[in-house]
């Protein structure tokens, strides 16, 4: 029965089985008050928290004291109470007889789920070595509900509160909403199980609307859906259990997408080709190449393939990606702006410790050759191991709305111990913090923090690495342009502020402040570069297409690109 239900129920029988003593003197003056039968210091303090409107050094009547019963009654912790007159020494003292409730000594919760249990009993184990009170656990009820289903938990409900009179004990009943299916509409050449086993959420589990939102964004991730619903969900035969329901458009298996993208501060074309399905369902082959037409012909002058498996072998939880490139890369030596050929391959392995956190292996091996003869560099190997550990609990990283990442990457090249990857030796730093914060419906603050630190050795003079980080230009310090007036260093700090507010679910206007500089020595805060303007986003399935209008130093610049900054 509704505990609420209960609680009218039982005020109402005790008031109309409350009766006065015979030898109540109503109409005299009362000297004094006793509130006997008190045991618990709930009790106790529940009766000093009450307004009574009979007082001593007042006359007693009836109506008054009728009203302060009701208002014992009302704590909920009596089962009986009996009023009488005690006269003594010429002395009229009131007593008030108060026989409490069943005391609970144990509780149990019947949940199959970890956090809901501890939740519950944290919140109910007050009630222990406590009168049983209807009205405090109705309160606790509606509590733990409210505080459950804003953790996402949006099914969960306490189907009764039962008390035990012959072992003490309360005993809570819970339907928690459990899955009992989960199912995709649209899914033609993606095999189910490639999907499902991705989703925290499964089948037997207790539904949770935040780890299912969570479960799609990862899902849309890995690049096989143009689109997937929201959940929809259908009610089972079994009242603690319920179907999820998926509308899903899948990309096609085989595509080319043609475009312009701004490279440094050259708006370069490019062909980009994605095929999935190759080797095993659910890996991923892309190839990408740069064009640009100069002297009166079109020239390939960089070229980036990738293979990917989002799971070894689609049996072991390991992203596994390989990489053959051949790129050309701005560089400075001696303060003067040129550029090199990077062509190599890297192996890069993921695992996920948990849904928010991440680590990943990287190794490279690359041959880098100048590109200007004048520069005067010897070709060289750099061969590198790569340690990266990541954090987030962004969901949407189109349009992110909420939620934190926080970045640790090591790279070390040549000696490795008692290994020697070869090429150059060298070490590197970096760390990157980004945090989300909706300020209203529509408008987001966005902000991160970038550093990195490059520790090169004496092999590495003449080399394109002995000014590692650079900055200032679309992806770092807005405002600049790249083959001009970059800023380099061994040592690098930048922070970009953004306020975004979203007009559409696909059109976004941005303010920025961006902030940094490259050194080689201490940071001096007075020369730092900033960056600041407006922006346009255009988020579309492939992501936000990325306006910028910024002033740096002196110039005013625009940059545009697919993403994101951040």
């Amino acid at each position: 029965m509704n505990i609420k239900k209960i609680f009218f129920l039982y005020i109402l029988l005790s008031l109309l089985s409350f009766n006065y003593a015979e030898n109540i003197d109503f109409n005299s003056f009362i000297d004094d008050i006793q509130i006997i039968g008190l045991n618990s210091k709930k009790t106790k303090e529940s009766i000093q928290a009450l307004s009574l409107e009979t007082k001593p050094k007042h006359f007693l009547k009836a109506s008054e004291l009728s009203n302060d019963i009701k208002k014992i009654y009302t704590t909920g912790f009596f089962s009986s109470i009996k009023a009488e007159s005690i006269t003594s020494d010429n002395m009229h003292v009131l007593t008030i007889v108060c026989k409490e409730n069943e005391v609970i000594k144990h509780l149990q919760v019947h949940t199959s789920h970890k956090k809901i249990n501890k939740l519950i009993y944290s919140t109910f184990s007050s009630e222990i070595n406590s009168p049983f009170n209807s009205l405090s656990l109705n309160q606790k009820k509606d509590h733990i509900t409210q505080t459950l289903k804003e953790k996402g938990f949006d099914f969960f409900n306490i189907s009764s509160i039962d008390f035990n009179k012959k072992t003490n004990t309360l005993i809570i009943n819970t339907l928690e909403g459990k899955i009992e299916s989960i199912q995709f509409s649209g899914l033609h050449k993606i095999d189910r199980r490639i999907i499902i086993r991705e989703f925290s959420q499964q089948p037997g589990k207790v539904f949770n609307s935040k780890d299912i939102r969570k479960d799609r964004e990862k899902v849309l991730r890995l690049g096989y859906f143009s689109h997937i619903s929201n959940p929809t969900f259908e009610k089972s035969s079994n009242p603690n259990k319920i179907n999820i329901l998926f509308s899903v458009i899948e990309k096609k298996s085989n595509r080319i997408i043609m475009g312009v993208e701004q490279d440094q501060n050259k708006y370069i074309g490019f062909i980009s080709s994605i095929r999935n399905h190759n080797i095993i369902k659910s890996d991923l082959l892309s190839l990408k190449t740069q064009m640009e037409y100069k002297n009166d012909s079109l020239n390939f002058n960089s070229y980036i393939i990738n293979y990917t498996q989002p799971w070894l072998f689609n049996r072991y939880n390991l992203n596994t990606s390989v990489s053959y490139y051949d790129k050309e890369k701005q560089e400075i030596i001696d303060n003067d702006i040129t550029a090199s050929n990077r062509t190599g391959a890297s192996l890069s392995v993921t695992v996920p410790l948990s849904r928010n956190f991440s680590t990943t292996t990287s190794l490279k091996k690359e041959s880098v050759s100048q590109i200007n003869s004048e520069d005067n560099i010897p070709d060289y190997d750099l061969n590198s191991i790569e340690i990266n550990i990541k954090y987030s609990s962004i969901l949407n990283y189109n349009n992110p709305k909420k939620g934190n990442s926080i970045e640790f990457t090591y790279e070390k090249g040549g000696p490795l111990g008692p290994i020697d990857l070869g090429g150059l030796s060298f070490s590197q730093v970096s760390s990157s913090a980004s945090t989300f914060k909706s300020l209203s419906s529509s408008t987001v603050l966005a902000l991160r923090v970038q550093a990195g630190i490059y520790y090169p050795n004496k092999d590495i003079d003449k080399s394109f690495e002995n000014e590692y980080f650079i900055i200032g230009g679309s992806t770092s310090i807005r405002g600049y342009n790249e083959l001009q007036s970059p800023f380099s260093g061994i040592r690098k700090c930048v922070i970009n502020t953004e306020i975004r507010y979203n007009w559409t679910p696909t059109i976004q206007s941005i303010l920025f402040y961006d902030i940094g500089n490259a050194f080689d020595s201490s940071l001096n805060l007075n020369e730092l570069h900033i960056g600041y303007g407006t922006g346009f986003r255009y988020i579309t399935p492939l992501g936000p297409i990325r306006f910028d209008f910024a002033k740096g130093d002196r110039d005013i610049f625009i940059h545009f690109g697919l993403g994101q900054l951040f």
